[in-house]
């Protein structure tokens, strides 16, 4: 199938206006899961609070009462005492006051988040390959939507908690069909190009943007989880992925979309019925009536052998990659700074891998241990810093954390961006759908 649909694709344009804008409408698609999955940086982000002492009065005698001064201390955690949180922002610590001995609550929600998104990956993606790529995308931008918004009007920390692993759950399908669901459009020439480049970034940077101008962290949900509901309306715009139809031999549907296609492009119409014939004969020789799982990818030695290492290089780069994106919010200086530079940092490691994974003197593989190892680096430099702490200024250890994070996570992003690539290319073409 792969040779005959790109000749296809090659002859009704490989990057034509209509895959451009089918491309720019999914990606928008990023926006969404960069407001969602980086969320809890700000509306779970540790309030300064002063814990002000109760006067307490002692009757000496039946005439003379003696008042203990009150005393005020901040981030103390005593019992007997006010909590009085700063005005300059709120969150959900502040909100039900997780904070003292209930503090690994507000890690525990991110943990439920990050548990949805690897049930979702799993789950939402299979479902993409049985019912198809756009009714399994709408689908989780509305769900996602939906409860990013019923979020905001959580009354306990448990609800807050059950609504941020649906959206994480959402998060995970959206992760990989907004970037397969394009690829399928697109010729084999322009999808590194376009494989690397989306809003991803963008969608980091703005949510500084939205988190430093709006304070209150149920307003700030509100206004990142209602704009994405405006995607549902490009339905009529954005077709099935012809790919997906051809494999599943509804071939009047695929090439329907195909000729849409050709006639935007002002290409003229190819010839289907060589895609036709290559399917039906696949499936004769195969005997594939049926469809593909989890379970093929360890079909051969060779095939669990790449599959194995892929999940391993997936494993440490969304380790480090969210480790580091989720905790900005720990590391000294501006919040909101240290967000934006965050998804800044992640532009020039895609534009890097566009360059050097196509580059002889280093591909795909070099490119991703060269990430890695650049990423393991800076952060082990980070450990060593942390015992050279009483030597530094409490500035330049803030700095030169804050440096070594940034760029461990731009080696870890170069890592990732590699990742995707040689997951597409090295697994065979249906079990890539």
């Amino acid at each position: 199938m792969a040779d005959e649909y790109e000749q296809i694709i090659n002859q009704i344009g490989n990057f034509g206006p209509f895959q451009r804008l089918i491309f720019i409408l999914i990606n928008l698609g990023d926006l969404q899961t960069a407001w969602s999955m980086l969320l809890p940086v700000f509306i779970n982000a540790k309030p300064h609070w002063t814990c002000i002492e109760q006067p307490v009065q002692y009757n000496v005698t039946n005439t003379v009462n003696i008042t203990q001064k009150t005393n005020v201390s901040d981030n103390s955690c005593s019992t007997d005492c006010n909590i009085v949180y700063a005005p300059d922002f709120t969150s959900i610590q502040s909100e039900w006051s997780l904070i003292c001995d209930h503090k690994f609550i507000g890690t525990l929600t991110t943990t439920l988040q990050m548990l949805g998104v690897l049930f979702g990956a799993l789950i939402l993606s299979q479902l993409s390959d049985l019912f198809g790529r756009k009714k399994v995308w709408y689908g989780a931008i509305a769900v996602n939507a939906v409860f990013s918004i019923a979020t905001a009007f959580s009354t306990s920390w448990q609800m807050f908690s059950v609504f941020r692993f649906i959206v994480g759950f959402c998060l995970g399908g959206l992760l990989n069909i907004n970037y397969l669901y394009p690829m399928e459009f697109i010729g084999p020439k322009w999808r590194p190009l376009c494989g690397n480049i989306g809003l991803w970034q963008i969608g980091v940077a703005s949510l500084s943007l939205f988190a430093y101008f709006i304070r209150d962290w149920r307003i700030l949900t509100l206004a990142t989880s209602i704009p994405p509901l405006f995607m549902l309306l490009t339905w009529w715009v954005i077709p099935e992925s012809p790919r997906w139809l051809a494999m599943r031999k509804r071939y009047k549907e695929s090439e329907e979309i195909l000729t849409q296609m050709a006639l935007r492009n002002n290409r003229s119409i190819p010839e289907f019925r060589n895609m036709r014939n290559f399917v039906e004969e696949e499936d004769r020789k195969r005997g594939m009536s049926k469809k593909f799982t989890y379970f093929d990818l360890f079909r051969t030695p060779k095939m669990t052998m790449y599959t194995l290492i892929l999940m391993y290089a997936w494993f440490v780069c969304s380790a480090v990659f969210y480790g580091l994106s989720l905790n900005i919010k720990n590391l000294a200086g501006d919040r909101y700074i240290n967000n934006m530079i965050g998804g800044l940092v992640d532009i020039p490691a895609v534009l890097l891998v566009i360059y050097t994974a196509n580059a002889p003197w280093c591909g795909r593989k070099r490119t991703l241990f060269s990430g890695m190892l650049l990423a393991g680096i800076t952060l082990i430099g980070v450990l060593f810093l942390k015992l050279a702490e009483k030597s530094l200024t409490e500035v330049a250890f803030g700095q030169a954390t804050v440096a070594l994070a940034m760029t461990g996570k731009f080696g870890i992003a170069v890592s990732w961006s590699a990742s995707y690539l040689i997951a597409a290319e090295i697994f065979p073409t249906l079990m890539s759908m």
